[in-house]
């Protein structure tokens, strides 16, 4: 073979498993023997591999195409990416969906890479000590944990479980509490947009990559984050469509590009915490959403029950020339105890017993239903809610901090004001369910003893006693709830009555909250109908009855015809719902709702919006030009990939990484390119580093062009002998000294037969490297085709002839497998390799000879314990 090997020791095998279908992705937990797995099929399942591979969940496949997925830092959440731009956080545990991260509607596209990554800084200097310490205090004594938990809501399992774990600080899913790091999911589209989330469920706004580097069809690759968040560096290819004639073959240039994040690390502390806050408060609005609109679901089911009998007595008027009401007929009866004879055929035709007793029952139910979501569910929200805004309105106070992150305490102030408003409304909602509900079990009593009184044979006799019945009680169901086209107090709840009338086209939208508060008596409150209009208010303890007459549908009433006039418009706040004054505009819970809804996702997207702008283009890195990639294959092509098809493919394998050298922050990133239609660069693998400037380096300010770039090549085509193949199919950079590469090889090209398969180790810190200019600054980029490439500054000094030899630290011997993929665990020191059919998987310990050491040195104890 063409390459040498420094030690002879090899790695230790732990395990070995076969699978029945093939496999496209494999993946290993950090911090547990768990591996990640997507099928060709599109199923992804986890499962312990120290244990033959035993499945502890398995998700079946989707509509939508799996497209990558990553682990989370701590290895207890698993973030999946699908083809539509969705990303969906599970449990590890089991299978839960904790989240869901979707892309705006026109700007769906698929998903290029996903990356979670931490901050890991111990030099905490920014951290202020007021905001820490009041931080601390709070998880010290957190309200919520004295709170009574939030009910789950029907139909809505993921919000309800995910409001648990945030607010009642029980569990851990998404965000470690009692830490002061942060950490983000990063995620690249094939649109060359950054997204990027904290704790994988607040939003940034996305970064436009085009916008930075001025150019058009950017693909991100990769991605690396230093340690303190200050500096996230980007692996880009960018994509010459009008050259590409073949529209699976790729062609543009490779490029580094280094940006700034700005307040994510400057005020790093702070957005933490209103993360935290945001998450509760989006989640918390889903909550009362969702809560509310069960209530409406209720409430709907009530009215059609209702409308049911409507529409049957409608049938019987069709039938006649008088115009009547069912109500009015009704209240005929309640007035006189004797029913017309359209009534008595309306009851012996359309009505039963069983009916009314179904209208009984479902009736009390949804009232029921429905004061329960109120005073368990909706409320209960709007009041955990108000806390998570009132800290708000503490942190907008100090300004130095937050102004910046775009929190105004006037802001917030507006959606303290609607949410109480809206609690407000439904306090008043309540006190007109508990009296309609009074009401309906008062008319269902008389109206069966009634039917049972028509239905009978002899009407004369009737050996029942008549039921202790409160007529003003019936006769307010019969004015309030029996009709279809009238406002009553319940619908004024859900209906919107500019939707369902002509005449109040003038009703707008709830009108802005202004902040401070004014006083009472500078608000100048006018009735909505004129003074000749006004009815006099009737004292509640002696409520008079309703005539027939108000009942049906000939001339307006006097109190008919008011609705019909001008409505104004009134001051924004206070606004007393709880007034006995019914003629003031009354509005729908939906315009509260929606409008809190609206100032919420405002209050959160001028912080995410502060965020991303804050984020710029530092410099960036040519690191190669010229480049075709056809090493995009389709899930059936993977199955018949052979080495052979490898040797005339175009080749481009790249990894990158972050380590800290000498109190120093490098980045190196790895790349192997084997490219056929350039004669001038051979298959060969690059190591490329360059000291980054972070947030807390005191040279920061100085310009770029001072930072050396270094960069080291290894040829992999041996000129004295042509016969000998080399290539390499993947490499992953394992820790901060170690590269892991699996190296397909022969001593003769044309003979496929003895090819041979290796798992190698590269100490890629310890190459030779050679100098070239520094990073160029982003300001001045016009065009990548300004200047030479780095490869292409190697190529000339090197003289295509004076490449490194590729060296091995030590080496594994695939005999068993022909492998394709490669997936590391740096942390746990395991590396787990993909057999080219698709169906083993073999994970070696790169650390097992101290470990073997370990557990005989165990046994001999226990021996002698023993």
């Amino acid at each position: 073979m063409i390459f040498q090997q420094k030690e002879d020791n090899t790695l230790h095998l732990i395990k070995q498993h076969v699978v029945e279908l093939p496999l496209k992705v494999v993946t290993m937990c950090p911090t547990m023997d768990l591996i990640a797995v997507q099928t060709i099929s599109g199923s992804i399942w986890i499962a312990r591999w120290y244990n033959a591979l035993e499945k502890i969940w398995t998700l079946p496949p989707n509509q939508e195409k799996v497209e990558i997925f990553t682990w989370r830092p701590d290895g207890k959440v698993i973030a999946i990416g699908y083809s539509n731009g969705k990303i969906k956080l599970y449990n590890v545990d089991k299978l839960e969906l904790l989240h869901e991260l979707a892309q705006k509607p026109n700007e769906t596209t698929n998903l290029s890479f996903i990356q979670w990554v931490q901050d890991t800084d111990d030099n905490s200097d920014d951290m202020i000590f007021g905001l820490q310490e009041a931080n601390n205090f709070l998880h010290a004594h957190p309200v919520q944990k004295y709170l009574p938990r939030l009910n789950t809501l029907p139909h809505v399992q993921p919000i309800s479980k995910l409001i648990r774990n945030i607010l009642d600080a029980e569990g851990e899913e998404l965000e470690d509490e009692t830490s002061n790091s942060i950490d983000l999911l990063l995620a690249g589209d094939t649109l060359g947009n950054l997204h990027m989330s904290v704790y994988g469920v607040y939003n940034l706004h996305p970064i436009s990559l085009s916008h930075h580097l001025k150019t058009k069809n950017i693909k991100i690759m990769k991605a690396s984050v230093t340690p303190d968040l200050s500096l996230i560096t980007l692996l880009i290819q960018t994509i010459d469509d009008h050259t590409s004639i073949n529209k699976s073959l790729i062609t543009g240039q490779l490029l580094v590009v280094t940006f700034n994040t700005g307040l994510l690390y400057t005020r790093k502390f702070e957005i933490r915490i209103l993360s935290q806050r945001y998450t509760a408060i989006k989640y918390l609005m889903d909550y009362v959403f969702h809560g509310v609109k069960l209530i409406e679901v209720e409430y709907n089911n009530m009215k059609r029950i209702t409308n049911k009998f409507l529409d049957a007595f409608q049938e019987v008027l069709n039938n006649h020339t008088i115009k009547t009401s069912l109500s009015a007929e009704y209240v005929r009866l309640l007035a006189t105890g004797r029913p017309s004879s359209m009534l008595t055929e309306y009851f012996e035709s359309h009505v039963t017993k069983r009916g009314l007793k179904d209208w009984e029952n479902k009736g009390q139910k949804s009232f029921k239903i429905i004061r329960e979501y109120i005073h368990h569910h909706v409320r209960a929200g709007c009041e955990r809610l108000l806390l998570e805004l009132n800290a708000l309105v503490g942190y907008s106070k100090w300004p130095q901090k937050f102004k910046e992150l775009g929190l105004t305490e006037s802001f917030v102030h507006s959606c303290l004001m609607a949410t109480g408003c809206l609690i407000s409304r439904l306090e008043k909602l309540m006190n007109v369910i508990d009296e309609e509900y009074i009401n309906f079990k008062e008319f269902q009593q008389w109206i069966q003893y009634e039917f049972d009184s028509i239905r009978s044979l002899d009407n004369s006799i009737n050996s029942e006693f008549p039921p202790r019945i409160d007529i003003h009680k019936v006769a307010s169901y019969l004015k309030n709830s029996l009709k279809k086209d009238f406002m009553n107090e319940l619908e004024e709840f859900f209906v919107n009555k500019k939707k369902s009338s002509s005449t109040n086209d003038n009703i707008t939208s709830l009108p802005k909250f202004e902040f401070p508060i004014k006083s009472s008596e500078q608000f100048q409150y006018q009735p909505i109908f004129p003074s000749q209009y006004q009815p006099q208010y009737q004292s509640q303890s002696q409520p008079q009855s309703p005539s027939p007459s108000s009942f049906s549908s000939s001339p307006q009433t006097q109190f008919q015809s008011s609705q019909s006039q001008p409505i104004e418009i009134l001051p924004a706040y206070p606004y007393d719902y709880l007034s006995v004054n019914k003629y003031y505009r009354p509005q729908t819970l939906w315009s509260f709702v929606n409008m809190l809804m609206k100032n919420c996702e405002s209050l959160y997207s001028m912080t995410a919006n502060s965020v991303a702008n804050s984020v710029t283009a530092n410099e960036y890195i040519d690191i190669v030009g010229g480049l075709i990639d056809d090493n995009n294959n389709s899930d059936d092509e993977l199955l018949q990939k052979t080495g052979e098809e490898n040797e005339f493919k175009n080749i481009l394998l790249t990894d990158m990484k972050i380590i800290v050298e000498n109190s120093k922050i490098v980045e190196y990133i790895a790349f192997y390119i084997s490219d056929k239609k350039r004669s001038d660069l051979p298959s060969s693998l690059w190591v490329l580093r360059f000291p980054l400037n972070t947030g807390n380096n005191e040279n920061n300010d100085k310009l770029s062009e001072t930072k050396p770039i270094e960069i080291a090549a290894i040829q992999l085509v041996n000129n004295e002998c042509p016969e000998e193949y080399l290539s390499i199919t993947d490499l992953k950079l394992f820790n901060d000294e170690i590269m892991h590469i699996i190296i397909v090889g022969s001593d003769d090209k044309d003979d496929r037969d003895n090819e041979l398969h290796y798992l190698a180790e590269i100490n890629y810190t310890n190459l030779n490297f050679i100098s070239i200019p520094g990073p160029q600054n982003i300001e001045n980029l016009k065009t990548f085709d300004d200047g030479l490439s780095v490869v292409d500054q190697v190529l000339d000094k090197m003289k295509n002839g004076n490449f490194s030899q590729l060296m091995i630290q030590r080496s594994q011997n695939l005999t068993t497998i022909k492998p394709s993929q490669l997936t590391t665990n740096g942390t746990r020191d395991l590396v787990c390799v993909l057999s080219e059919d698709r169906r083993r998987v073999i994970i070696y310990d790169t650390n097992g000879q101290e470990e073997i050491d370990e557990e005989k040195n165990n046994e001999s104890l226990v021996m002698m314990e023993e």
